[in-house]
């Protein structure tokens, strides 16, 4: 199966606070401390080099950021200071951005102007729902069920529930679809493993196994 690479990636990622990959030198010092490395997966180098390469699609379908505890056993003893364990953190934020289908995460990550403009549009509207919509204001006692009118408050909740709930749902199929990779990966099942798996199978792989 053919990989697309793209050079520029490792750049790309100190957006997403990244900052030493191009001193890496593969010396292997990370995974010969890290507790999550095998013979079979040595982690995190192998991704590590895979940011090097640019082989996003391979990263995509990785598991393996989200694994990293950063305990930052690799960056304290990295000999090039490359800080491994930041660019672990920063192939977890770049991936969050590419699940994320309304582009909101890497604006997030990748602009301070956006942050804080978010932050204070939030509160403006919250500022403004309150003035607009609030029940008597009461001095001399604690009401705030009649400022904030239950029902109101209900609302805006369910709102948000159905709103947040949707982006998540979307995000995580897109994260599946991506770990999972192309269907066609995967060997034919022979007839015996098919029985096996009661012919179910998501994306080329029997239910079982996930």
């Amino acid at each position: 199966m053919s990989a697309s690479i793209r050079p520029e990636f490792a750049g790309e990622l100190e957006k997403y606070g990244a900052k030493g990959v191009s001193a890496c030198f593969n010396c292997g010092n990370c995974t010969a401390v890290c507790g999550l490395s095998t013979s079979g997966a040595p982690f995190p180098r192998k991704l590590i080099r895979a940011v090097q390469l640019g082989l996003t699609d391979r990263i995509a379908e990785s598991p393996e950021p989200w694994l990293c505890y950063y305990c930052g056993e690799c960056s304290d003893t990295c000999p090039r200071q490359a800080d491994p364990g930041e660019t672990m953190m920063a192939l977890r934020r770049y991936l969050t951005a590419r699940y994320d289908a309304t582009g909101i995460s890497r604006l997030f990550y990748t602009s301070k102007a956006f942050e804080i403009g978010s932050l204070l549009f939030v509160a403006f509207l919250v500022g403004l729902c309150f003035h607009l919509f609030h029940g008597p204001v009461i001095a001399y006692r604690m009401a705030l069920n009649v400022f904030a009118p239950v029902k109101v408050m209900e609302i805006l909740d369910l709102v948000l529930l159905v709103l947040l709930s949707t982006v998540l749902l979307l995000n995580a199929s897109r994260m599946f679809r991506l770990v999972m990779g192309d269907p066609g990966q995967y060997p034919k099942l022979s007839l015996a493993a098919r029985q096996e798996a009661g012919n179910i199978t998501i994306r080329g792989v029997p239910v079982r196994y996930f």
